[in-house]
C-alpha cells in the first residue's frame, strides 16, 4: 500500500546500499500496472536491477519458474497467486496494511518459519500481538525502524533463525483452532448446533 511504501521502500533502499547481497522480492498488494510501473520506478531511480515474476515465469521450461539472475536485486511480483512461492524464497517478510487500517495476514509467512515485520496498526491481528510477544513479529513505526530490524536479522543468522521459529510457533500453536471454535459453539448452543461428529 502506498502509506506501507512511504516508509519501506527508502529503508530497502539504504538496505540495499548497505548489503551487496540483499535481494528484494516485491509484491504489492494489487499488482496493477500502475503498482508495478511505481515499484520498477523506485527500483531504476536506486540503480537497482529487477526482473518482473511474469518474465521469469514465462522463461522456464514447461511453466516452471527461470532461475533469477546472481546480479538482479528485485523481483517484481506482477501476478497474483504467488505470494506462497515468495515466502519460500525469502528468509523474513514485511506485511502491509498497517501504516493504513491494519495488517494484513501475518500467518502465511509464519507458517514458512519467517520473521515478519509490519507497521504500527496491528491490533485487528491477535495472531500478530502473539508474534510479537514470542519475539517473532516487529511492529516499526518509520523506515528507520525497519533498517535496524533488518540490520540485525540479516548480520545474526541465529536470530533470524529464532524468530523464524518463534513466528512459526504461533501458527502450530494455534492448528486445530476451526474445530475447538465448532466445539464450544456446539455446547453453548447445543439446541441449534447439535453434537459434532467424531
Amino acid at each position: 500500500w502506498p502509506a506501507d511504501l512511504k516508509h519501506l521502500l527508502p529503508a530497502l533502499a539504504e538496505l540495499c546500499n548497505r548489503h551487496e547481497h540483499l535481494r528484494l522480492i516485491l509484491a504489492p498488494h494489487e499488482p496493477t500496472q500502475a503498482h508495478v510501473k511505481s515499484l520498477v520506478s523506485f527500483l531504476e531511480d536506486n540503480n537497482l536491477s529487477f526482473e518482473l515474476y511474469s518474465a521469469l515465469k514465462g522463461q522456464g521450461d514447461r511453466g516452471k519458474t527461470s532461475p533469477v539472475a546472481s546480479s538482479t536485486r528485485a523481483v517484481i511480483v506482477d501476478t497474483i497467486g504467488v505470494l506462497a512461492a515468495a515466502y519460500r524464497a525469502s528468509d523474513a517478510v514485511y506485511v502491509g496494511g498497517s501504516f493504513g487500517r491494519g495488517v494484513h495476514n501475518v500467518m502465511e509467512p509464519a507458517c514458512f518459519g519467517l520473521p515478519v515485520i509490519f507497521g504500527p496498526r496491528h491490533l485487528n491481528s491477535y495472531e500478530a500481538l502473539l508474534m510479537i510477544q514470542r519475539g517473532g513479529a516487529f511492529p516499526v513505526e518509520k523506515g528507520a525502524d525497519v533498517v535496524k530490524i533488518a540490520e540485525r536479522l540479516i548480520k545474526d543468522e541465529s536470530y533470524l533463525r529464532q524468530a523464524g521459529q518463534s513466528a512459526r510457533a504461533v501458527v502450530i500453536e494455534n492448528l486445530g483452532a476451526t474445530g475447538r471454535t465448532l466445539e464450544a459453539l456446539s455446547r453453548r448452543f447445543s439446541g441449534v448446533i447439535g453434537d459434532l461428529p467424531g
